[in-house]
């Protein structure tokens, strides 16, 4: 924006030298017109420039609250994954929450990207600090765990990044607006965002069979 205002001036002080006392008089109405048109576009850009960047500003900070808040959101399992760090095993602990949670952001991180949606840094932000935390919890799960739990885990995290990548080309290669694009990867984020908070509800069934209240954790 500030490289436009100023190829604007610019261009309007090269219009006033160019006019001169001993030039062509029919020139001079000429020149005069083009100059007051482009201080005219320079006005209506600065305007827009700050009408945007106020409005930039009174979005952005919901979305940095939010951000906060999915952060401490994403690191309140640590205290789970620290006993079971401590113990080296998973005892009953399930790996659906995170692998959920994963999931979730893998999306949303997808519904940011430039080619999907504009302007949504805080979004890739976010949901990249996301994925990072959670692969954490599933790469020391898979650490601590054996047998059938850990290779239903694996088969779980690898049918999840194939099913993200399928629906970037589908998404990417059939809708040809962002329009389209956004509306389609929104739902999607919005269904698999349901599915995480539901997650938990696969521990409490499971929480009901052993009678262990620590498997909430």
């Amino acid at each position: 924006m500030a490289a436009a205002l100023h190829a604007g001036e610019s261009a309007a002080s090269h219009v006033e030298q160019s006019v001169g006392p001993g030039q062509n008089e029919h020139a001079q109405p000429h020149a005069w017109h083009n100059m007051r048109e482009m201080q005219s576009r320079k006005r209506k850009l600065l305007g827009s420039v700050v009408r945007h960047g106020k409005a930039g500003s009174f979005a952005t900070l919901p979305q940095g609250c939010g951000n906060v808040t999915a952060v401490v959101l994403f690191l309140s399992p640590v205290p789970t994954f620290y006993g079971i760090w401590k113990n080296k095993t998973v005892e009953q602990y399930s790996a659906v929450p995170y692998l959920a949670t994963l999931l979730n952001c893998m999306m949303w991180l997808l519904y940011g990207l430039p080619a999907v949606t504009l302007h949504n840094m805080l979004i890739i932000t976010i949901n990249v600090i996301g994925i990072t935390i959670e692969l954490h919890y599933i790469a020391l799960f898979l650490a601590y765990s054996v047998g059938a739990a850990r290779r239903r885990v694996l088969l779980i995290l690898v049918a999840e990044v194939a099913f993200v990548a399928a629906v970037a080309a589908l998404v990417l290669n059939l809708a040809h607006t962002h329009t389209h694009r956004s509306m389609v990867v929104g739902i999607l984020c919005i269904f698999f965002e349901a599915g995480m908070y539901a997650a938990p509800l696969s521990v409490m069934i499971r929480n009901d069979r052993y009678h262990s209240p620590d498997l909430l954790s």
